[in-house]
C-alpha cells in the first residue's frame, strides 16, 4: 500500500477539551478579602482563557487571590487548537459569622470582700474562644471571679485571632459594709 501523502490525505487530530479542578482557601475572619481559588487545568491545548463571574470582577487570571466571600463561576477556554473547547467550574468561598460577645451576668461584691463576678458569652468567629479582663492574659473560660466593685471591660478573641472585641462598661456594685452601733 502506498505511503500517505501529507499534503493531500486528511489527518485526524484528536483534541481533548480542558478539565478544571480548584482548591479553595476560605476566609478566616468575617469581612476580610483574603480568599483564593487555585485552579489546575488539564487537557486541551494551552494557553487558556479564564472568564470569571462572581461577587467581584476578576480578569483573565488562572488563580485569583484576595477574594471576598461568595460563589465564583469560571469558564476555561483552550485557544491554541482553534476548536474552542470550554469547561466550567463553580467555587464557593466561605467566611465565619462575625465574632460577637455579650454580658451574661454579674455578681455583686459583698461587703467589699472582692467576691464580685462577671460571665460573658461569645458567638460567631471560630471556636475556641479566649477571654481577658485586661487584654493581656487570656483564658479559655468566659467567667471572671474575685472582682472588686468597679467598671470592667472584657476582651474576647477567637481561634483565628479575629478579635479582640470587647464588652465594655460592665459595672460590679458593692453591698455596703454593715454598721454596728451600741
Amino acid at each position: 500500500s502506498p505511503e500517505p501523502d501529507p499534503y493531500t490525505d486528511p489527518i485526524q487530530i484528536n483534541i481533548s477539551c480542558p478539565q478544571v479542578q480548584g482548591v479553595i482557601t476560605n476566609i478566616l475572619c468575617n469581612g476580610q478579602g483574603n480568599g483564593s481559588i487555585d485552579l489546575t487545568v488539564t487537557g486541551g491545548v494551552g494557553p487558556y482563557n479564564f472568564t470569571w463571574a462572581g461577587p467581584e470582577p476578576i480578569g483573565n487570571i488562572e488563580d485569583p487571590t484576595n477574594l471576598i466571600a461568595g460563589t465564583y463561576n469560571v469558564t476555561v477556554t483552550e485557544t491554541a487548537s482553534g476548536a474552542g473547547c470550554t469547561t466550567t467550574g463553580t467555587y464557593t468561598i466561605t467566611q465565619p459569622a462575625a465574632l460577637t460577645a455579650s454580658l451574661v451576668s454579674t455578681a455583686v461584691d459583698t461587703c467589699g470582700l472582692g467576691n464580685g463576678a462577671i460571665i460573658v458569652t461569645a458567638t460567631g468567629g471560630t471556636e475556641e474562644y479566649s477571654f481577658s479582663i485586661d487584654n493581656i492574659a487570656y483564658q479559655p473560660s468566659p467567667e471572671f471571679y474575685n472582682l472588686n466593685a468597679g467598671t470592667y471591660t472584657i476582651w474576647v478573641d477567637d481561634a483565628n485571632g479575629c478579635g479582640p472585641i470587647q464588652v465594655s462598661g460592665i459595672n460590679i456594685t458593692a453591698t455596703p459594709v454593715p454598721d454596728l452601733s451600741l
